[in-house]
């Protein structure tokens, strides 16, 4: 049996607005992810009870990073509900 890789692929990502990475703590913890198969990696963060969505978009020769707001858990997992609304697993 093959023993492959499953991971979610982002059909088309809705539209949020994107701020510039903050390191304003030490430990971010990252509840889920996207795949890294693909060109740009949504994770649904949390860290100092605050919860967000980072990007990495690695589709041009220097990555970019960006994150949504840090907002309650309720509001954020509802954003991250949006990404991974229409996405499918599939083996990579």
């Amino acid at each position: 049996m093959d023993e492959g890789f499953y991971g979610v692929h982002i059909i088309q990502a809705p539209q949020v607005r994107w701020y510039p990475i903050v390191y304003r703590v030490r430990r971010i913890r990252v509840q889920q992810n996207t795949c890294e198969c693909q060109p740009v990696v949504y994770e649904f963060c949390s860290a100092g009870g605050l919860y967000f969505v980072r990007k990495h978009d690695r589709r041009g020769p220097t990555p970019i990073m960006a994150e949504t707001a840090w907002i309650i858990r309720e509001q954020a997992e509802s954003v991250w509900l949006a990404f991974v609304a229409d996405s499918r697993r599939r083996r990579c």
